[in-house]
């Protein structure tokens, strides 16, 4: 979690490393019947020679196969922006998993903060501050402390 925030205290993010793939997933979501949808705030900064994907993705089988939901090509900028909404009424009453996925190979960071997911109601959630250190010549599910 960041102290840099949409609202409230903390959000998820994503710094500096060389060769990143990045994944932030939630716990499998049974999606309502009807028209449910989802929304979030996210904030990036790529450097110009990075050519960073961030992606937000979605499973039906558990993570074993994503679908590209939307994607992020180019820089960001200093700023909040608002992504949203998506229409998630092809995955009605499907358990699913939504994922945001940030592959960079000398990127800066991204910030996930705000995400409603329309009619799921998650109880006794409380976030966890956490600070991940990871190594920088770690691969990718490596070496890393939390403090």
């Amino acid at each position: 979690t960041s102290d840099e925030a949409h609202s409230g205290t903390y959000s998820a993010y994503v710094r500096y490393a060389s060769n990143q793939d990045e994944w932030l997933i939630t716990p499998e979501i049974t999606l309502p019947s009807g028209s449910p949808s989802m929304e979030f705030y996210h904030y990036w900064v790529d450097s110009s020679y990075d050519n960073a994907d961030n992606n937000l993705k979605i499973s039906t089988d558990d993570g074993v196969t994503w679908t590209i939901l939307d994607q992020w090509l180019d820089p960001g900028s200093d700023e909040w922006f608002y992504a949203g909404p998506y229409d998630l009424s092809t995955y009605a009453d499907l358990n699913v998993k939504l994922a945001w996925q940030y592959v960079s190979n000398n990127g800066e960071y991204w910030y996930i903060d705000d995400i409603d997911i329309a009619g799921v109601i998650v109880e006794g959630f409380e976030p966890i501050p956490r600070t991940i250190y990871v190594d920088d010549s770690a691969a990718p599910g490596g070496n890393g402390t939390q403090g």
